[in-house]
């Protein structure tokens, strides 16, 4: 992908010592594989729905109109970027990648545009925002596998 972002857990192997000795059998990745996943999606959601709004032309024919362009946020006219967003589960069970491959994503997420080269990340802050949730969303995970 040309642009990405990673979540990673770091102290994994600590953690998972410290559940075998709490719960043997029971530290096993697949609750860390679903708390991953689960939060990647989350990201994914806030950056299609909540960092990417309309704006520009929007429709055809009679029914064309311009919406107000936001400065902060990025814009978007077709929804390419905001369908182009995906989840990579290959770095898994350790990380997983959420990021886009329209070739644009990373001038917008990285670099800016126009002469100002004003940035209007939609990733990052999407990450942000969804990692206030994060912790709630292993514990979920780990309750109900420890609950089996």
């Amino acid at each position: 992908m040309p642009v990405a972002l990673s979540i990673g857990i770091e102290g994994l192997d600590k953690l998972y010592d410290k559940l075998e000795r709490i719960a043997p059998r029971r530290a096993g990745e697949a609750w860390v594989r679903r708390a991953l996943v689960t939060s990647a999606m989350r990201v994914q959601e806030i950056a299609a729905s909540e960092m990417i709004i309309r704006g520009g032309r929007i429709g055809a024919g009679r029914k064309k109109t311009d919406a107000p362009a936001d400065p902060e946020r990025l814009t978007s006219r077709t929804g390419r970027l905001r369908g182009s967003i995906r989840v990579n589960r290959s770095p898994l069970p350790k990380a997983i990648d959420i990021g886009s491959d329209v070739a644009y994503a990373p001038v917008h997420e990285l670099i800016g545009v126009g002469r100002a080269r004003t940035k209007r990340p939609f990733l990052q802050p999407a990450l942000d925002k969804a990692s206030k949730e994060f912790s709630r969303i292993f514990a979920k995970e780990l309750g109900r596998d420890l609950a089996r």
